[in-house]
Protein backbone atom coordinates (compact mmCIF):
# COMPACT_ATOMS: atom_id res chain seq x y z
CA UNK A 1 0.00 0.00 0.00
CA UNK A 2 2.96 2.53 0.39
CA UNK A 3 4.53 1.59 -2.55
CA UNK A 4 5.86 5.26 -4.18
CA UNK A 5 4.12 6.64 -0.85
CA UNK A 6 7.42 9.90 -1.35
CA UNK A 7 9.38 9.69 -3.81
CA UNK A 8 12.42 10.88 -2.06
CA UNK A 9 10.95 10.05 1.36
CA UNK A 10 10.27 5.84 0.93
CA UNK A 11 10.11 4.74 4.62
CA UNK A 12 11.71 0.82 4.10
CA UNK A 13 12.53 -0.38 7.72
CA UNK A 14 11.27 2.47 9.38
CA UNK A 15 7.24 2.20 9.02
CA UNK A 16 5.11 2.43 11.94
CA UNK A 17 2.00 0.96 11.88
CA UNK A 18 -0.80 2.87 10.96
CA UNK A 19 -2.73 4.59 14.18
CA UNK A 20 -6.59 3.95 14.59
CA UNK A 21 -9.16 6.19 16.24
CA UNK A 22 -9.03 9.46 14.48
CA UNK A 23 -12.47 8.89 12.72
CA UNK A 24 -14.54 11.27 15.36
CA UNK A 25 -15.42 14.38 14.10
CA UNK A 26 -12.83 17.00 15.40
CA UNK A 27 -10.15 14.86 16.22
CA UNK A 28 -6.58 15.95 16.39
CA UNK A 29 -4.01 13.40 15.10
CA UNK A 30 -0.73 15.04 16.67
CA UNK A 31 1.66 13.36 13.85
CA UNK A 32 5.00 13.57 15.19
CA UNK A 33 7.91 11.78 13.19
CA UNK A 34 11.70 12.04 13.60
CA UNK A 35 14.45 12.30 10.95
CA UNK A 36 13.83 9.12 8.88
CA UNK A 37 10.43 7.74 10.44
CA UNK A 38 6.96 8.37 9.18
CA UNK A 39 3.07 8.02 10.88
CA UNK A 40 -0.09 7.48 9.73
CA UNK A 41 -3.61 7.21 10.75
CA UNK A 42 -6.01 5.26 8.67
CA UNK A 43 -9.53 7.50 8.97
CA UNK A 44 -11.45 4.78 7.32
CA UNK A 45 -12.98 2.99 3.87
CA UNK A 46 -14.60 4.79 0.62
CA UNK A 47 -16.59 3.16 -2.09
CA UNK A 48 -16.73 5.90 -4.69
CA UNK A 49 -16.56 9.09 -2.78
CA UNK A 50 -14.91 10.61 0.33
CA UNK A 51 -14.24 13.53 1.89
CA UNK A 52 -11.03 14.53 4.53
CA UNK A 53 -10.77 17.59 5.90
CA UNK A 54 -9.73 20.17 8.53
CA UNK A 55 -6.51 22.03 9.63
CA UNK A 56 -3.18 20.91 9.09
CA UNK A 57 0.09 22.84 10.27
CA UNK A 58 3.44 21.86 10.24
CA UNK A 59 5.92 22.64 13.30
CA UNK A 60 9.26 21.22 12.59
CA UNK A 61 11.43 20.24 9.88
CA UNK A 62 13.76 17.53 10.67
CA UNK A 63 17.23 17.36 8.73
CA UNK A 64 17.65 14.18 7.07
CA UNK A 65 20.33 12.98 4.38
CA UNK A 66 18.09 11.51 1.95
CA UNK A 67 14.49 12.03 3.29
CA UNK A 68 11.82 15.00 2.90
CA UNK A 69 9.81 16.63 5.44
CA UNK A 70 6.11 15.80 4.82
CA UNK A 71 2.82 15.69 5.91
CA UNK A 72 -0.53 14.99 3.96
CA UNK A 73 -4.32 13.20 3.18
CA UNK A 74 -4.85 10.85 0.76
CA UNK A 75 -6.70 8.47 -0.89
CA UNK A 76 -5.08 5.11 -1.99
CA UNK A 77 -7.63 2.76 -4.53
CA UNK A 78 -7.90 -0.78 -2.44
CA UNK A 79 -6.29 -2.55 -5.62
CA UNK A 80 -2.66 -0.22 -4.89
CA UNK A 81 -3.77 1.12 -8.27
CA UNK A 82 -3.90 5.12 -7.96
CA UNK A 83 -3.38 7.01 -5.12
CA UNK A 84 -4.08 10.69 -4.82
CA UNK A 85 -2.47 13.17 -1.96
CA UNK A 86 -2.83 16.47 -0.84
CA UNK A 87 0.77 16.94 0.44
CA UNK A 88 3.04 19.66 1.79
CA UNK A 89 6.74 18.64 1.70
CA UNK A 90 10.08 20.58 2.30
CA UNK A 91 13.52 20.41 3.02
CA UNK A 92 15.40 22.13 5.87
CA UNK A 93 18.66 22.00 4.11
CA UNK A 94 17.30 24.01 1.09
CA UNK A 95 14.28 25.85 1.63
CA UNK A 96 14.63 26.63 5.43
CA UNK A 97 10.84 27.01 6.85
CA UNK A 98 8.95 26.72 3.78
CA UNK A 99 6.73 23.70 2.22
CA UNK A 100 5.74 23.42 -0.99
CA UNK A 101 2.14 22.47 -1.26
CA UNK A 102 0.28 20.10 -3.89
CA UNK A 103 -1.96 17.53 -5.33
CA UNK A 104 -0.35 14.28 -6.65
CA UNK A 105 -1.56 11.34 -8.51
CA UNK A 106 0.45 8.65 -8.69
CA UNK A 107 -1.33 6.33 -11.15
CA UNK A 108 0.08 3.48 -13.82
CA UNK A 109 3.47 4.07 -12.93
CA UNK A 110 2.90 7.88 -13.57
CA UNK A 111 2.62 10.79 -11.78
CA UNK A 112 0.80 14.23 -12.06
CA UNK A 113 1.81 17.13 -9.65
CA UNK A 114 -0.54 19.92 -9.16
CA UNK A 115 0.99 22.97 -7.41
CA UNK A 116 -1.00 24.66 -4.14
CA UNK A 117 1.72 27.04 -3.47
CA UNK A 118 3.78 27.25 -0.37
CA UNK A 119 3.23 26.81 3.28
CA UNK A 120 5.38 28.01 6.42
CA UNK A 121 6.14 26.72 9.17
CA UNK A 122 3.89 26.84 12.12
CA UNK A 123 1.30 28.32 9.94
CA UNK A 124 -1.97 26.48 10.17
CA UNK A 125 -4.38 26.39 7.10
CA UNK A 126 -7.53 24.73 6.56
CA UNK A 127 -7.58 22.01 4.05
CA UNK A 128 -9.39 19.27 1.92
CA UNK A 129 -9.34 16.53 -0.38
CA UNK A 130 -12.33 14.97 -1.67
CA UNK A 131 -13.27 12.00 -4.49
CA UNK A 132 -15.97 12.34 -6.17
CA UNK A 133 -17.17 10.87 -9.49
CA UNK A 134 -14.38 10.09 -10.70
CA UNK A 135 -12.34 13.13 -9.91
CA UNK A 136 -10.20 13.88 -6.77
CA UNK A 137 -10.29 17.63 -5.77
CA UNK A 138 -7.63 18.87 -2.98
CA UNK A 139 -8.04 22.30 -1.46
CA UNK A 140 -5.39 24.49 0.76
CA UNK A 141 -6.44 27.32 2.48
CA UNK A 142 -7.74 29.75 -1.10
CA UNK A 143 -6.27 27.22 -3.44
CA UNK A 144 -7.58 24.45 -5.07
CA UNK A 145 -6.28 21.92 -7.91
CA UNK A 146 -8.25 19.30 -9.52
CA UNK A 147 -7.48 15.78 -11.04
CA UNK A 148 -9.24 12.74 -13.07
CA UNK A 149 -9.13 8.96 -10.81
CA UNK A 150 -10.46 6.22 -11.16
CA UNK A 151 -14.09 5.22 -9.78
CA UNK A 152 -13.50 2.53 -7.36
CA UNK A 153 -13.07 1.64 -3.57
CA UNK A 154 -10.16 3.53 -1.38
CA UNK A 155 -8.66 4.21 1.76
CA UNK A 156 -8.40 7.34 3.39
CA UNK A 157 -5.70 8.34 5.94
CA UNK A 158 -3.95 11.31 7.04
CA UNK A 159 0.51 10.93 7.02
CA UNK A 160 3.25 12.50 8.16
CA UNK A 161 7.53 12.23 8.01
CA UNK A 162 10.63 13.51 9.22
CA UNK A 163 8.57 16.72 11.05
CA UNK A 164 6.09 17.60 13.28
CA UNK A 165 2.60 17.62 11.42
CA UNK A 166 -0.65 18.39 13.53
CA UNK A 167 -3.78 17.81 12.27
CA UNK A 168 -6.74 19.26 14.16
CA UNK A 169 -10.54 19.69 13.67
CA UNK A 170 -10.26 16.62 11.55
CA UNK A 171 -12.92 15.14 9.41
CA UNK A 172 -13.42 12.19 7.69
CA UNK A 173 -16.54 11.46 5.35
CA UNK A 174 -17.77 8.40 3.35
Amino acid sequence: MYAGLLVAVAMAGTAVPAQAGVQAPGSTFDCRAGAGRHHSSILGSVATAGSVAGILSVSRMSMHAKYLTFGGAMFVAADDSWQARLEVVGSSRFRRNILAARLRILRDGKEQVLSLGDLGLDKPVTFQLTLAEGKVKAMLGNKTAEAGVPISASTARVVCSTGDVQFTKLRFTA
